[in-house]
């Protein structure tokens, strides 16, 4: 499965615009993103755990103790069944890293690069391409607001 950058971006921007300093996966699927419940077989659930897993490995997410080991340190439970189980109250928070990558996704620009230009990058490569872009798109902005001034 290759990351989708409009679900990684809608998924992140749940937690962006986040009222507390934590969400939650309920707080998730009340904006709209299907996590696929209980049916750990269904496009749905594959998908978010897919991106998790992304979000995990580049330590994007955390739990309220800033641990990001491994599923169950977000809300992910692996029964002996091999049945998944989705704590949808467990409080999660971007990390610092993950409010850059959001950032980056956020933006409509960068996005757009991303998918067309570094869609098949590593992440890392994405994630300071995203970066990098996003500073240029921000440095243009500057100098605009310097040349009105």
């Amino acid at each position: 499965m290759k990351m989708d950058f409009d679900y990684m971006s809608t998924l992140m921007r749940v937690f962006i615009e986040s009222e507390s300093a934590h969400t939650s996966w309920q707080d998730v699927e009340d904006a709209g993103l299907d996590l696929g419940g209980s049916d750990n077989k269904s496009q749905s659930f594959q998908k978010f755990h897919f991106h998790l897993h992304q979000m995990l490995d580049n330590e994007l997410i955390s739990n309220a103790y800033r641990r990001m080991d491994n599923l169950e340190d977000v809300g992910l439970h692996l029964y002996l069944s091999g049945e998944y189980k989705i704590d949808y109250d467990f409080p999660l928070r971007l990390t610092q890293k993950g409010y850059d990558f959001a950032a980056a996704l956020n933006n409509r620009e960068v996005l757009s690069k991303l998918k067309s230009e570094l869609r098949d990058a590593p992440f890392k490569t994405v994630f300071e391409g995203g970066q990098q872009l996003l500073t240029h798109y921000f440095t243009k902005k500057i100098d605009e607001l310097t040349k009105e001034g």
